[in-house]
């Protein structure tokens, strides 16, 4: 994106112990819109952005509940960023910025920095025109690239991936869902390309799992996780009457099991010893299944 000419991009609230450093003032791995070696030494040296970095919402927990409102809006510009968006600039707001400028928490040639990028930003704006070399087929092409390489197997402790499906393999897709995902059918439907021979049971409940599987009538279960995220939802995890489909020891019977991972990346954490196999996707798209499958099958 960078090298096609992005003009903003905005990082989120989120903390990356595995690549950043802690936080002095807190003791704390930062969110990613307070970090300098984030904003500034990866995505402006490092990849070699130049253009307006914008915060994500200033009103979000992970922002003004990390540091206090304030700070936290000099922390970001201090770091890296250029735009904060959401601020309600009233009269509190410049009362302790001016403060923090005082005390030389947020430096006077940060904000003229900040000031002028915006003031040439917004000049630019007015005589930018989209690439039309940029194509759909050029974007497609992308994400199929970024899907294929993010669909991972992160445990395989009885090898039984690559699995071996023929238009007799008996599969049962087996679907557990917190939140609804239309992707499921996709990947029924994905299925269906390689087996004659598929049913689907969506959150049959931990007993009506067992009865499916207990008498050996499949030869592949292929158990789909939706446990994602959504507005104002700090539980990820597959957690709630929902979670009770993994109860009843279905998954310990001779039948192996696949587990599919939809959305977050640590449900083979949270069942470490119930998931034998699990692949991981972060995430859905229109392309998803089809790698999905090419992975399982080993193509």
């Amino acid at each position: 994106m960078i090298d096609n000419g992005v003009k903003s991009i905005m990082p989120g609230h989120i903390s990356l112990p595995s690549y950043d450093d802690i936080d002095e003032e807190t003791g704390l791995y930062p969110p990613g819109t307070m970090s300098k070696k984030l904003l500034t030494k990866l995505l402006k040296n490092t990849l070699g952005f130049e253009g307006i970095i914008v915060s994500d919402g200033t009103t979000m927990g992970g922002f003004c509940g990390y540091l206090n409102y304030y700070k936290a809006c000099a922390r970001f510009l201090e770091a890296g960023g250029d735009c904060l968006i959401f601020v309600q600039p009233d009269d509190m707001f410049y009362t302790e910025m001016k403060k923090l400028i005082d005390t030389g928490y947020l430096k006077l040639e940060t904000l003229k920095n900040r000031a002028y990028r915006m003031l040439c930003f917004a000049k630019d704006l007015k005589s930018f025109e989209l690439k039309e070399d940029i194509s759909s087929e050029y974007a497609q092409q992308t994400a199929d690239a970024v899907v294929k390489k993010s669909i991972e197997i992160v445990r395989d402790r009885k090898s039984i991936i690559p699995f071996k499906i023929s238009r007799k393999t008996k599969i049962l897709h087996l679907r557990i869902n917190n939140f609804n995902d239309n992707y499921d059918d996709s990947i029924t439907d994905e299925i269906k390309k390689y087996s004659d021979n598929v049913d689907v049971l969506s959150d049959p409940g931990p007993d009506g799992a067992r009865d499916a599987v207990k008498d050996g009538k499949y030869d592949l279960v292929i158990c789909t996780v939706t446990a994602g995220t959504s507005y104002g939802t700090n539980v990820v995890r597959l957690h709630g009457p929902i979670a009770r489909n993994m109860m009843s020891g279905w998954m310990r019977y001779d039948t192996p099991v696949i587990f599919v991972a939809k959305h977050h990346g640590y449900f083979h954490k949270e069942y470490e010893a119930i998931a034998d196999t699990v692949i991981n996707t972060y995430g859905m798209t229109n392309v998803t299944a089809k790698y999905l499958l090419e992975k399982i099958t080993g193509k």
